[in-house]
């Protein structure tokens, strides 16, 4: 006899791609500030985070990209983005 609950969940590979897609990519660019150790990006990250989440909460545009706006943020402290 077959319980009448719920269907059993099939996985498409296409969903599977669309989650894991950004981790496989996530090494391939780096950070980098000519005169910053290493060490202070964790602050100045902290930091463009909030100011992106700020700027979304400001402006009442909860669309806003705030990837994008993360890295304006980091690029204006001095930091680059250099690919690997």
């Amino acid at each position: 006899m077959r319980h009448a609950g719920c269907p059993t969940p099939t996985i498409r590979p296409r969903w599977l791609l669309r989650l894991l897609g950004p981790c496989l990519f996530a090494g391939c660019a780096v950070w980098t500030h000519p005169a910053q150790p290493s060490a202070a990006f964790a602050d100045d990250a902290t930091a463009c985070h909030q100011a992106a989440a700020d700027a979304a909460l400001a402006s009442g545009r909860f669309d806003l990209d705030a990837q994008n706006a993360y890295t304006v943020c980091m690029q204006r402290q001095g930091w680059e983005l250099q690919e690997r």
